[in-house]
């Protein structure tokens, strides 16, 4: 597929990438209202006589998330975050700064929480992370309440995962949450956090020559991995490196070229599309040995 409008945005003050619009299909549009009236109905047949079926139900659009043969419980997304972030508090996390997405007219939530005083330094390179947490929630039955952690690069705010950082609250919907629930997870996720930076140090020892990463890319996409969209904005990135942390040619340095373009290429315009790559491409990236990763780039 032919790239097809390139501009160029300011990710900050001092530094200026080219932005590559290419994507391949259109997306449902992201919000940041999240605090909006919902419920739980019982449909009625049409002799107006109740079904026995439920549906969550967005009463401010009427827009109908998803049916369910029982009554499903909805933890509403305002009370969701204030329990969270007195969990935060409770657990002494410190300043943070949020961010929230609704999607697909409100069935799914994503609120994402950057601790950046929370760091830890990646051996071999010295990069600096911050504690990233996102907090799901959905009205539409797709998904139980959880954590996901990961971390936050500081120097460009590439959102970097180990891609299997999940923590589940629970294993259904309940109107009601105990605050011990959300503590236990943020502490569990925020302790996996500590054990991500072998991971990317493990990247970071292995050697990637420019071709090679090429070819890396295209496995990848031969694989399924990422589409060939994804591939040649991934490639844009690790062809020219855009800062000098990022000009060794390691498998930690074509990880960020990835990283890189999925939040910053795709992340505005394919929101719930680049969480789901980015925790793909990061499995693959950090799930490997010092020797798998070898033979990947051979």
């Amino acid at each position: 597929m032919k790239i097809i409008e390139n501009r160029e945005m300011v990710l900050d003050r001092k530094l200026k990438i080219k932005y590559y619009k290419n994507m391949s299909r259109p997306t449902q549009p992201v919000s940041d209202k999240f605090d909006f009236p919902v419920s739980v109905i019982e449909l009625k047949t049409p002799e107006n006589k109740l079904s026995g079926i439920f549906a969550s139900r967005r009463d401010d659009t009427g827009d109908i998330f998803s049916s369910f043969t029982e009554s499903y419980g909805l933890l509403k997304n305002a009370d969701l975050l204030e329990m969270a972030e007195d969990a935060f508090k409770n657990c002494k996390m410190g300043a943070f700064q949020r961010s929230v997405n609704v999607a697909r007219k409100g069935a799914r939530m994503y609120a994402t929480y950057d601790f950046k005083d929370k760091i830890v330094k990646i051996p071999k390179v010295g990069d600096k992370m911050g504690f990233r947490l996102t907090v799901h929630n959905s009205y539409d039955c797709s998904c139980p309440l959880f954590l996901s952690g990961g971390g936050l690069r500081l120097v460009c705010l590439n959102g970097m995962t180990r891609g299997d950082d999940d923590v589940q609250v629970n294993k259904r919907h309940f109107t009601s949450l105990k605050l011990e629930l959300i503590e236990s997870a943020v502490e569990t996720a925020f302790k996996r956090f500590g054990s991500m930076t072998e991971a990317f140090g493990r990247l970071a020892e292995v050697p990637v020559k420019q071709d090679e990463g090429h070819k890396i890319l295209v496995k990848l996409q031969e694989s399924g991995v990422i589409s060939d969209v994804v591939r040649e904005g991934i490639a844009q990135f690790w062809q020219t490196p855009k800062r000098l942390e990022d000009q060794p040619r390691t498998m930690y340095g074509l990880y960020n070229a990835a990283t890189e373009y999925i939040t910053h290429g795709l992340r505005d315009e394919r929101f719930e599309y680049s969480i789901k790559l980015n925790e793909r491409v990061s499995k693959i990236f950090t799930s490997r040995t010092k020797e798998s990763l070898l033979t990947l780039a051979s």
